[in-house]
This record gives C-alpha cells, structure tokens and sequence, in this order.
C-alpha cells in the first residue's frame, strides 16, 4: 500500500509518505528530518497503531529536511577562494570564470546556526497529523488491494471448479482406455 499525506507547519509543507509491503511481521523504517529523530518512538507507536503487520516504510520531508537551521554566507571566505580559484585558474591557463556555484560549494563558505526559537513540540503534532493521514491512505489502499486479491482468488477458484468437472466427464473414459 501507499499514502501520503501533507500538512502546512510554519508556512512550508511537510510531508509524509508510507510504503508498505506483505510481511508476516511488522517491521518499520524511517527517514526522519533530524529534528523527529529524538521523537522516532512516539512516531512508531502511533504506525503500530495503524498497521500490525508488514514491512513498511516512512519518510518524512519538511522544506529541505534541515528544519531548525538558518544560513548565512561567509563572504570573507567566499573573497578569498575566489581570489585563489583565478589566481590558479590564470597561473594554469584555464579558462572560463568561476562561478558562485563554484565558491559556494567550497568549506565555511555556507555556515549554519541552529534556529533557537523553532517550536520542536509543535512540528511533532504537526508530523503525528500528517503521519496518521498517509497511514490512513495506506490503509485504505492495502484494503483495496486485499478486496482484489479476494476477487482474483474467488475467480480462480470457480474455474477450477469448473475445469474440475470437465475432468470428471472424461476420467471414466481414460480409464476404459
């Protein structure tokens, strides 16, 4: 089964998708943004809850995954890998400027400080609601699922039968045979 389900939380979404598959046992796993993980079994018990069997799959996305965090740009830094990137690319006869993608993917040129007033208890209500809604959408197509495998198995087993009495038309003629 799937589901997905999203809720806005501090104006960006998060989201939530639940895979599952047949399993004799329930097993999960998750991918959680770090600021779930210390709540990682108040998560879990709210999917056993759900769902008692399977292997099944949670992954958790809020904006870039990084919730709790802002960046800000070293531009001293930025300065002087610039200064050293032409340097070198002149000393070597490169060409073709350095662009910004370039620099900003060097060391401490991005730097980022962990956001103090963000509302951790909040964004586990949050995450819990749109968890219980992919579990609910799961569920109902893993309920869909069974329904057809009823049907299917239904059929089969009427053709069966139905070729079982063929057989038993001719079985006393193979046997005379």
């Amino acid at each position: 089964g799937f589901g997905r389900a999203i809720v806005e939380f501090a104006g960006t979404d998060l989201s939530v998708e639940v895979k599952s598959v047949n399993n004799r046992y329930l097993k999960t796993s998750m991918r959680l943004p770090d600021l779930l993980s210390p709540h990682e079994s108040k998560l879990e018990a709210e999917i056993r809850k759900a769902i008692r069997r399977g292997s099944v799959n949670i992954s958790v996305r809020y904006g870039d995954s990084r919730t709790g965090y802002r960046y800000t740009l070293n531009t001293e830094i930025a300065s002087q890998y610039h200064s050293q990137l032409e340097a070198i690319s002149s000393k070597l006869g490169l060409e073709g400027p350095t662009s910004v993608r370039d620099v900003v993917s060097l060391p401490g040129v991005v730097e980022s400080q962990e956001v103090s007033d963000f509302d951790d208890s909040g964004f586990l209500a949050a995450a819990t609601e749109a968890l219980n809604k992919a579990l609910e959408a799961c569920n109902t197509m893993r309920d869909a699922e069974g329904k057809s495998l009823v049907d299917d198995l239904e059929m089969r087993c009427k053709l069966l039968l139905s070729l079982n009495d063929e057989v038993k038309k001719y079985a006393p003629q193979v046997v005379e045979s």
